[in-house]
């Protein structure tokens, strides 16, 4: 999906909630909407908007998965509170996926985290509820990080990092901040899809063109973004 297309499609969600709620005020539509599960939108719009914006990851699909199985639930769709009884065995299949089809490398790293809910892997630095920052030496970086914020901060500082090679950053921020912290001498290229969100770019490009080019996907959703 492209982004223009999926601002489109957020676009038309919100106004279509507005007229349903406006209709309902003013009687002319039926007041008979369930909010039940209103909360799930919190974990289904967050994660269908990184699988459409910044690829298919496993933490992508797990929080949508158990976005829709409660929202199910919640709805009466699925009886028996079967959704909430199938989100562990659901869990279990997504991570057993991802540790079958990922390829991993060992790597140093020296991670700070304070959060509620906050640790970092090869791949992943994530942060709820509190803070995770992330320091690279030399060759540690592996392209395709992807750090996700939710009422929380994440700071990926690769000032130390030797980059000479075309690299990509993925940010994810729900109530949340992310901060990117760059080296001299590269290209920068972005890529964000903010929903009631700010982005921040202080950064200066290197005036090489062979320079490598960094790239950074975001989807920002009531937050914040700053590259510098």
């Amino acid at each position: 999906m492209s982004k223009k297309l999926g601002k489109i499609l957020v676009g038309i969600l919100i106004v279509a909630c507005g007229v349903c709620i406006g209709g309902q005020a003013c009687g002319l539509l039926p007041g008979g909407l369930s909010m039940d599960g209103w909360w799930t939108v919190f974990l289904i719009v967050p994660g269908v908007l990184l699988l459409a914006c910044v690829g298919l990851n496993a933490f992508d699909a797990l929080l949508t998965g158990l976005g829709v199985l409660f929202l199910l639930d919640e709805q009466g769709v699925l009886g028996g509170s079967l959704g909430y009884r199938l989100a562990i065995p659901y869990g279990l299949v997504v991570i057993g996926l991802a540790f079958i089809f990922s390829q991993r490398k060992p790597r140093e790293s020296v991670p700070s985290s304070r959060g509620i809910f906050a640790g970092s892997s090869e791949t992943l630095c994530f942060a709820v509820g509190g803070s995770n920052s992330r320091q690279f030496q030399g060759d540690s970086f592996r392209s395709g990080l992807l750090a996700i914020s939710v009422f929380g901060r994440t700071c990926l500082d690769l000032r130390s990092a030797q980059l000479t090679e075309d690299s990509v950053i993925r940010l994810c921020t729900v109530f949340g901040f992310a901060e990117v912290l760059l080296p001299e001498g590269l290209h920068l290229s972005i890529s964000s899809f903010p929903v009631f969100g700010r982005q921040i770019n202080a950064y200066v490009p290197a005036t090489d063109p062979n320079a490598p080019v960094i790239t950074v996907k975001s989807v920002t959703v009531f937050g914040g973004v700053s590259i510098q």
